[in-house]
């Protein structure tokens, strides 16, 4: 109940700043504008969809498109999370549905009935509402509103521009009785679609060079009052202009909504007829989504802020789930009228809820304010809504876009006007299919690709054991994965894997070291190319380790007989202890050993020109540490440095509930504790002795002491640290540098 009561005040907020005396103004305004656009919007769609036989029952569809409007512009208005957003019936499904709506009427036997005919369309129109809405609810509740950004830009640029196509055909057809052929270029029709493309025309030219919010009322009024100026000046009345189909109407008397669908004319429904074009209205879910995804984030850049797209989506479906029920087509957002009301008015519900109030109208006034309006007005929205898509996608997605992408929008463009938008659908599917290939296959799944010389494990070595590896390093080849694997990335790291151990002649790797830490999948295609490169390194004698894998994909190998086998191939759960076993087997095949020195003499390796290190090794505290011991501990106080003289050390990361991390083992002849010691700051890691471990100390009081009493030893302590810290630099260097080639 909180929740609601929170959302109920924030809403009563809102309505209190709207009702201000001066805001209240600019926000009846806003509503104004929008709700009449709203109303000549739903005119437009209604009579595309009522066309040609169903245009006798013009006014029965206009009413279904407003009680729709009134419907889900007050839910959405109600419940949106961002009080700009104004939605109305959306002309990419509707011209969608239009020609389903189109085809289902051609298919109808021949002797049908009229009132059949009608409640089978306006069934239709329910069923597609319900399923849209059903569709949004599900993909809301469930958060897969994101997976939508995935599909391709060019992709959705395709549907787009097909639906400016289909917009700008259904607004000719409007004027000309479903006509469009070179039929429209007889001087009858054309005199009549003229003046229709001129309203278009004149909008797209207009709204691209004005952005102020009276110019698209103002472009209405002023067709109106020039066909009517016309109309005076060749001496026409009204009832001849409407008796030559120049207005909207006739329509019959009374209300222009009744229940569409009554329990009497119900079992006329051809459900038969309505299945068999299932396969029609399916895209209207597809642009549906697409429109309402690419309206939510151009409204995001309008208003300057995140809108939640899996909210959005759960408040539009409940909204047509609800409307759906009256008929009508399907509606949500609108990115143009909701930047209308955030300029004008900074966003206001109430201007919203005032537009849902203007489009219920007509509903109680009757048809009679309707039958004023030239049909060439509603269908010059339409074709001005065709005309922008086309130059948005088509001239301008030119500038965009590389030329292969591109090409991908006049092809799907091409299929929807020539075939029809079911091809039109399953052309974009398939070229989304190939764009993702193509793509994907550009992108490298070897994030880096280094050997053992330029990449160690965190065994920090020295002495003999540290220049062994790196003059054998090259022997561990090492390749960083990334991403998701399939089939063909998958074969070009096979192919990559065989020239590298095929072309090195004696210098071939005797490890291959694959790290999966950082894939985030792979299609079970992928495994087939791993058992190739298992085969090939067990022939050459190769060990082959995979580190990093996540459980699912382990079992993916295994399921496929790529196994753990000891003489071929390994799993190892993180990359570090696969490349430490790589160098422990190096450094075993070498007959490299511990070295047994005193500190003193791994202190002279690093600074073979002293001949005594004697003066600073005298300050130096011993200390003998058991296994499990701790020289320090996390956020502890730098008191003192550490120098291992044999022996060996963890240094570790101790998060509560986290598994430890390593971070460096040590073993003699390298110092810890150094950064906190030199920076002042708490004890960055902890450190613990694995093994026993033979330690020097010297605190931060005994060196401040060997500086005032003994310079020479105190510049020999700084000296020896800084080669320590060169030398860690040095090798951190090798290993940027390895990963840029």
């Amino acid at each position: 109940m909180k929740p609601i009561r929170i959302e109920s005040l924030r809403l009563a907020t809102q309505f209190r700043r709207d009702l201000r005396p001066n805001r209240l103004p600019t926000v009846l305004a806003t509503g104004v504008v929008t709700g009449l656009l709203a109303i000549i919007l739903g005119i437009s769609l209604a009579i595309l969809i009522f066309s040609g036989e169903m245009e006798p029952y013009a006014s029965t569809g206009i009413g279904l498109l407003l009680v729709g409007n009134v419907v889900v512009i007050t839910l959405i208005a109600l419940l949106s999370s961002h009080s700009a957003m104004v939605p109305v019936s959306q002309d990419g499904p509707g011209v969608v549905l239009a020609v389903a709506v189109a085809a289902l009427i051609a298919g109808f036997p021949t002797g049908m009935a009229a009132e059949t005919k009608l409640v089978t369309v306006i069934a239709t129109l329910v069923v597609t509402n319900l399923a849209t809405g059903l569709f949004f609810l599900l993909l809301g509740v469930f958060k897969l509103g994101d997976l939508v950004r995935y599909i391709p830009f060019p992709v959705v640029g395709g549907f787009l521009a097909g639906t400016g196509w289909l917009l700008a055909q259904g607004g000719i057809g409007v004027i000309t009785g479903g006509v469009f052929g070179v039929e429209i270029f007889q001087m009858e029709l054309l005199s009549r679609w003229l003046p229709g493309l001129a309203v278009g025309m004149t909008l797209l030219i207009a709204l691209r060079r004005f952005q102020q919010s009276y110019v698209l009322p103002a472009i209405f009024a002023g067709a109106i009052a020039l066909f009517y100026l016309i109309v005076a000046l060749r001496g026409l009345s009204i009832a001849q202009v409407s008796a030559g189909g120049w207005l909207l109407g006739p329509f019959p008397e009374g209300a222009l909504w009744h229940l569409p669908i009554t329990p009497q004319n119900f079992g006329s429904i051809s459900w038969a007829d309505i299945l068999g074009q299932a396969a029609g209205l399916a895209p209207v879910l597809v642009v549906s989504v697409l429109m309402l995804l690419l309206n939510i984030s151009g409204l995001e850049l309008v208003v300057g802020d995140d809108i939640d797209l899996n909210r959005e989506l759960v408040v539009a479906g409940a909204a047509n789930l609800a409307g759906g029920f009256g008929g009508g087509s399907v509606g949500f957002h609108s990115i143009s009228y909701s930047s209308l009301n955030h300029r004008l008015s900074g966003g206001s519900r109430l201007a919203t809820l005032l537009t849902a109030g203007l489009c219920a109208l007509p509903l109680l006034a009757g048809p009679a304010i309707l039958q004023v309006i030239p049909k060439f007005v509603p269908a010059g929205l339409l074709i001005y809504l065709g005309l922008s898509f086309l130059y948005e996608w088509v001239i301008e997605a030119r500038h965009k876009l590389p030329l292969v992408e591109y090409a991908v929008i006049p092809l799907i463009l091409a299929v929807i006007a020539g075939f029809g938008f079911i091809a039109g659908t399953a052309v974009g599917i398939i070229t989304a299919v190939i764009l993702f290939v193509i793509n994907y296959s550009r992108i490298d799944i070897v994030k880096y690709a280094l050997d053992g010389r330029s990449r160690h494990s965190r065994f920090s070595r020295s002495g003999k054991a540290a220049r062994m590896l790196k003059e054998t390093g090259d022997k561990i080849y090492i390749l960083q994965l990334q991403g998701y694997i399939f089939f063909g990335t998958a074969n070009r790291l096979s192919i990559r894997v065989r020239e590298r151990i095929l072309e090195h002649g004696d210098r071939k790797p005797e490890f291959v070291l694959l790290d999966f830490r950082m894939v985030s999948g792979m299609d079970s295609t992928a495994i087939f190319s791993f058992i190739k490169m298992k085969n090939l390194t067990q022939e050459q004698g190769i060990k082959l380790l995979l580190t990093g894998i996540s459980p699912e994909s382990r079992k993916q190998f295994e399921k496929n007989g790529l196994i753990e086998q000891p003489d071929s191939v390994l799993f190892f759960t993180d990359f570090d202890r696969g490349i430490e076993w790589c160098e422990e087997r190096l450094l075993l095949a070498a007959g490299v050993t511990d070295e047994i020195k005193s500190l003193e003499g791994h202190l002279q390796d690093l600074l073979p020109g002293f001949q005594s290190l004697e003066p600073l090794m005298r300050h130096f505290t011993r200390q003998i540490y058991q296994p499990g011991e701790y020289l320090f501990r996390q956020g502890d106080e730098p008191d003192a440095v550490f120098f291992l003289e044999s022996g060996q050390v963890t240094a570790q990361l101790e998060v509560p509930d986290r598994p430890l991390l390593r971070l460096e083992t040590i073993e003699g002849g390298r110092m810890v504790g150094e950064i906190g010691f030199y920076l002042g700051v708490g004890r960055t890691a902890s450190v613990v002795v694995d093994k026993q471990a033979v330690i020097y100390r010297i605190s931060r009081a005994d060196l401040a002491a060997i500086a005032r009493t003994d310079p020479v030893a105190a510049a020999l302590f700084h000296e020896i640290i800084a080669h320590l810290l060169a030398d860690r630099l040095t090798q951190f260097t090798r290993a940027v540098e390895a990963m840029l080639r």
